[in-house]
């Protein structure tokens, strides 16, 4: 699977998280989270672990996904997986037009104090992983 994306969508990721700073995720299907954090999301792959045609294990911008046949373990459940971006809108939209469901859309609540908008918006991949996007803006002066 080619980190290109046939579109050219790409996903604003901020900040520009390095490989420590991410959550990871277990999945049993690497190729359809692959293809929907890369195609539909537009995270930008950074690296990737074993064979390309099946890999153990993918980094992108605050997420690793780790390829596993095993069933849930003792180290509970994933609550949510926070993604930064840039562009929270026009990545809502992509999800929908690739056929997925933003399970909430953007909601933006000004902050005077921070002198901020935040925005946010809540969507489920294809293995039930619950994916809070969050954007963050200076206020006009």
């Amino acid at each position: 699977m080619s980190s290109e994306h046939s579109d050219g969508f790409r996903a604003q990721v901020r900040p520009e998280a390095g490989e420590h700073h991410h959550a990871a995720i277990r999945c049993r299907d690497m190729k359809l989270l692959m293809d929907f954090y890369e195609r539909v999301m537009g995270l930008p792959r950074r690296n990737i672990a074993g064979d390309p045609d099946n890999p153990e294990k993918v980094w992108y911008p605050g997420l690793q996904l780790v390829h596993t046949d095993d069933p849930p373990g003792p180290q509970g459940e994933l609550d949510h997986i926070g993604i930064s971006v840039n562009n929270i809108n026009e990545i809502c939209a992509h999800v929908e037009a690739c056929g997925f469901t933003v399970d909430k859309p953007v909601v933006s609540t000004d902050n005077p104090e921070k002198g901020a908008r935040f925005s946010g918006a809540w969507l489920t991949d294809p293995e039930g992983h619950t994916v809070e996007l969050v954007q963050w803006e200076r206020l006009p002066e």
